[in-house]
């Protein structure tokens, strides 16, 4: 939901519905070689091309959407360097400016009442995000739960605060929209997205500059 949410705000920008931004993905696959001698997560951060079809509904397009991500986990260990030289672009383009960061570590709440075997005091005492090690232009950063949160990191040498801020409105109201009606079509909630509206009470986007 929150990929095509954010593909659709990425594309009103552009002048064409095509996108590409970055997910970053972290795992701990059992099949890789030596797994069980590695320390810390596995993490990699891979391009999502994304194109929106204006006349589908937009539950349908997240399925579709869902069913390439879970393919294209089967290539999640591949290096961007290997995936730039197979898409033909040049070894000094940049493949993606923006990265997408789902925060969904067990921490806090989600560790409580869960033994640790052989670590009984074991505590979590301080979480750093992962934005901070994310040195990409724009940064999305997602925190699920029952309410889902969301900040928008990004460099000043690139964005003016008031885009980024625009951008951020965009998609509150976009996944306003699409909680009041989850069957609207595509083209319906991309017009929504670039729509000033004032009944976004109890829903927001936090921004900060780097």
């Amino acid at each position: 939901m929150v990929q095509g949410a954010w593909a659709l705000v990425l594309a009103r920008q552009g002048l064409h519905g095509d996108v590409v931004f970055g997910m970053t993905t972290a795992g701990r696959p059992g099949d890789l070689a030596g797994i069980e001698r590695m320390v810390g997560l596995c993490t990699n951060t891979l391009p999502r091309r994304v194109r929106p079809d204006p006349a589908a509904r937009f539950t349908d397009w997240l399925g579709d959407l869902q069913v390439r991500q879970a393919e294209e986990q089967t290539h999640a260990w591949c290096r961007l360097d290997d995936i730039r030289r197979w898409s033909g672009a040049p070894a000094s383009a940049t493949l993606f400016d923006s990265v997408v960061v789902f925060e969904n570590y067990p921490v806090g709440t989600s560790l409580a009442g869960h033994a640790v075997a052989g670590a009984p005091d074991l505590t979590v005492s301080a979480v750093t995000s992962f934005e901070q090690g994310v040195h990409f232009p724009l940064c999305l950063v997602v925190g699920p739960g029952s309410r889902l949160t969301f900040r928008l990191a990004f460099g000043r040498r690139r964005f003016a605060t008031e885009a980024v801020e625009g951008l951020a409105d965009d998609l509150v109201r976009l996944l306003t929209a699409l909680a009041a009606d989850p069957d609207q079509s595509v083209s319906a909630l991309w017009s929504v997205a670039g729509r000033q509206t004032t009944d976004q009470a109890g829903a927001g986007a936090e921004v900060g500059a780097s």
